[in-house]
């Protein structure tokens, strides 16, 4: 468990069903970086400055012209 995730989390190295898990949660996060990457303009540009801690993030693409 953890205090920073709500939810489930998983790694390569958890019981037998994580990998699948995980593999199928890496084709989706690469069909949303090319949906993202698609898409003419952000829908959140410097939200919050990049202070993100603590914060639930809507669905959407955000920009920042810094590390966050």
């Amino acid at each position: 468990t953890s205090t920073q995730v709500t939810g489930k989390m998983y790694a390569a190295d958890f019981v037998a069903l994580t990998p699948a898990k995980l593999t199928a949660a890496v084709l989706d996060m690469e069909a949303a970086y090319a949906d993202a990457a698609g898409r003419p303009d952000p829908d959140f540009v410097e939200l919050h400055a990049g202070n993100l801690g603590g914060r639930t993030l809507k669905p959407g693409v955000y920009k920042y012209a810094t590390g966050v």
